[in-house]
């Protein structure tokens, strides 16, 4: 009499093998793929450095907003751009690391020289030596009947 063994057959193995290929063949594209899970997070984070940098900046601009208000009072014909103009360069640095928290401006300039309408920041994050550029600038807003005509601008 022949004895029957129990166990699967190598069809079996094969066929499981493969199923498990192409799962892990699934989950690897999902994770490290195009539109993967490690790329939306990379994304994500630098959408959040962004929107934290516009945030501090915001933050900042608030506070001259309220320097410009204690200096011309409530009712004033002068606009906070030209404020900030008049006030110059190094003044304006210094106004915004007052009030800038995370952040040190190392330098602002006007563009263009005469009648500027854009002020580009150059700015370090705090405990770095790195300074960046052409990312942060102050313009003047096209606001019509105030006089809070600064915005700020964060380009990616």
């Amino acid at each position: 009499m022949l004895k029957q063994e129990k166990g699967i057959t190598l069809v079996a193995l094969v066929i499981t093998i493969i199923v498990l290929l192409i799962l892990a063949g699934v989950s690897i594209s999902l994770v490290i793929g195009e539109n993967g899970i490690m790329n939306k997070a990379t994304d994500s984070k630098t959408e959040t450095a962004y929107a934290d940098l516009e945030e501090k900046f915001q933050l900042a601009v608030s506070g001259i907003i309220a320097d410009f208000v204690t200096d011309e009072g409530e009712v004033s014909d002068t606009s906070m751009w030209s404020w900030l103009v008049d006030k110059g360069a190094a003044d304006v640095k210094d106004e915004i690391n007052m009030n800038l928290t995370g952040y040190t401006v190392t330098d602002v300039t006007f563009s263009p020289d005469t009648n500027p309408t854009k002020m580009n920041i150059k700015y370090k994050k705090d405990g770095s030596t790195t300074e960046v550029s052409d990312k942060v600038s102050l313009e003047k807003a096209d606001t019509a009947g105030t006089v809070y005509d600064v915005k700020v601008s964060v380009s990616k």
